[in-house]
């Protein structure tokens, strides 16, 4: 016989059910900011300090073009180093911010859209062609089913 007449599983369910209380006791004094998520960290969007070019395009060996965005500090004539990033959302304002929090540590912010964001130069053409032939075609059925209405059979 035990000296305090207790059950082994008594003693555990207690236990388990004081480290529940302390627990929500613990987790119930903290404010509620803390559970709370982050927001990412957004640059200024003051742009008066910085050279933003967002229309740089950058010809492959391979022929295909990559559109980025490069961000230097204004005033700053001297070479300087580069940091290059490549990446496959197309997300300006991250873009920018990227490429200010380089110009702010003494590089030059070069983020490369690696889908393209823009289209390459020569495709542009071709697809503005293919479009106005495409826009002619149409105007010229619609003409001419409108002209066979005007002479019924």
């Amino acid at each position: 016989m035990r000296p305090w007449n207790i059950k082994p599983q008594s003693v555990t369910a207690r236990f388990g059910a004081m480290r529940s209380l302390g627990m929500l006791l613990l987790l119930g004094s903290l404010p509620a900011s803390a559970f709370a998520q982050a927001a990412p960290p957004t640059g200024s969007s003051d742009d008066s300090g910085y050279d933003i070019r967002d229309d740089v395009l950058i010809k492959t060996h391979d022929g295909a073009t990559l559109s980025a965005t490069v961000v230097r500090k204004k005033g700053v004539t001297q070479p300087l180093p580069t940091l290059l990033t490549f990446d496959i959302y197309t997300d300006p304002a991250a873009f920018r911010s990227r490429g200010k929090d380089a110009a702010d540590h003494g590089y030059v912010g070069v983020t490369a859209d690696t889908r393209g964001k823009r289209l390459s130069p020569e495709r542009e053409g071709l697809i503005n062609l293919v479009g106005m032939g495409l826009l002619l075609l149409l105007m010229l059925v619609v003409t001419l089913n409108d002209v066979g209405n005007l002479f019924p059979r």
